[in-house]
């Protein structure tokens, strides 16, 4: 929790991460990046499934109905905070050439999903993938330094799609039942959010684009676009309530 807290900062000092250590190859600081990005859509996703709950599990009892969209969003809070906080040690660790951090977060949000869903009833396993999936990717022709900007600008696109379903779904959500005046608050709000993560996006597909050698995704870039996925689960949570 202290390293999280000295940590804060720096997702708004660029200038504080790129003091510490040696440029790292733009390539791990590429791949650092589409890591973070895949932990925000999980984020984007649960946010997306606590409105989901919320508007079509019409028959759940308004308790639980609240309290499984509640716990999903919250989820997504933590996940959005856990995103850029990794991202700002992986990228520090790089610099000073020290391992990599470990988490145990991961292992807390599979509990949580697990808890989410016994509470809800469904019950199912879904297959991982083959095993010889490390070895695929030894093998993956992406590896090629030459497609790492691509791959990242296809992470960027993927993760704005996440952000687009997520609004629709705040939108439907701020729209149920007619259209009223906080409705019209709250969609106005999910939709300057939306647009605001579409431009951090769009920024930084340009900035992917414009060389073979990007420089490091910047921390406050970053930081904004985890508000912009704090605040859409604010206004879910406001509106389930």
């Amino acid at each position: 929790m202290i390293e999280f807290v000295r940590n804060v900062r720096l997702w708004f000092a660029p200038a504080q991460v790129r003091k510490d250590g040696e440029t790292p190859d733009y390539r791990f600081s590429l791949a650092n990046e589409r890591t973070f990005l895949a932990w925000l859509r999980t984020a984007l996703a649960l946010i997306g499934g606590g409105f989901a709950v919320d508007q079509f599990l019409p028959d759940l009892r308004w308790g639980w109905r609240v309290g499984l969209a509640l716990a999903l969003l919250a989820a997504g809070v933590l996940c959005s905070l856990r995103a850029v906080n990794h991202w700002v040690r992986c990228e520090r660790a790089m610099r000073r050439g020290e391992d990599l951090p470990v988490s145990r977060f991961p292992a807390v949000l599979s509990l949580v999903i697990a808890i989410v869903a016994l509470a809800h009833g469904r019950r199912g396993a879904r297959g991982m993938g083959g095993v010889n999936a490390p070895a695929a990717r030894r093998q993956d022709p992406d590896r090629d330094p030459g497609l790492q900007p691509e791959r990242t600008r296809l992470a960027w696109r993927r993760t704005t799609l996440s952000a687009t379903a997520s609004a629709v779904l705040a939108v439907k959500t701020a729209l149920h039942g007619g259209a009223s005046a906080p409705g019209l608050v709250a969609c106005a709000l999910c939709c300057v959010l939306w647009l605001g993560f579409l431009s951090i996006a769009h920024h930084r597909i340009r900035a992917l684009s414009a060389t073979a050698a990007p420089a490091a995704f910047a921390p406050r870039h970053a930081t904004a676009a985890v508000l912009c996925t704090l605040a859409l689960a604010v206004c879910g949570a406001a509106l389930v309530l």
